[in-house]
């Protein structure tokens, strides 16, 4: 019973902080896996379109290499110069770095970043 009331409490907590969210953003939706909350829902239902559709078709082209064997997750890409020098949202790569296929998908796919999308597109 205690451990109900507490959930309920704190859910009433969080949810009366979401009303105090604001954003300048046209579209969000932050949800606490936690407790189930929805923290914050402005226009989450509305289609947008995909921010870049080259990053997207990069992927798309990546897990078919995954596929077919050309790469693997594990595989690590040297980073070239010239996806060293994207600007914008990167993942901070340096020429000296090797970075495993998986970490560049999650730095193409979390932060979008330029130089994790540009070096995946060079890989054989």
């Amino acid at each position: 019973m205690f451990r109900a009331l507490a959930s309920l409490v704190a859910s009433l907590a969080l949810a009366a902080q979401a009303a105090a969210l604001e954003t300048r953003a046209t579209s969000a939706w932050i949800y606490d896996q936690t407790t189930g909350t929805v923290l914050l829902s402005k226009n989450a239902e509305e289609p947008l379109p995909p921010a870049s559709m080259s990053k997207i078709m990069t992927l798309y082209m990546a897990f078919e290499a995954i596929r077919d064997g050309r790469l693997t997750l594990d595989e690590e890409l040297p980073v070239s110069e010239h996806a060293m020098s994207f600007g914008g949202s990167t993942m901070f790569l340096d020429t000296t770095d090797r970075v495993r296929v998986e970490d560049l998908i999650r730095g193409i796919i979390v932060p979008t970043g330029n130089n994790a999308w540009e070096e995946i597109a060079e890989a054989p």
